[in-house]
């Protein structure tokens, strides 16, 4: 079974580390729980349509990076 993530890259390094490892040493400790829960959220999605559902102003990005 193929499953495609919705992240498909990070440029901040640390919040890149964060994510591939799980070691979020240099981010602010008392925010790691939430970064952790929109990440596995977003990373959740199938579809791009599917980021309104999370709420909380969450929109597809439009620029290409």
């Amino acid at each position: 079974m193929l499953h495609l993530f919705m992240i498909q890259s990070i440029r901040h390094k640390r919040l890149r580390m964060f994510y591939e490892t799980g070691k979020g040493g240099k981010l602010p400790k008392e925010q790691l729980v939430k970064i952790s829960r929109i990440l596995t959220a977003l990373d959740a999605l199938s579809d791009e349509s599917d980021i309104r559902s999370l709420g909380s102003g969450i929109h597809p990005l439009k620029a290409e990076y």
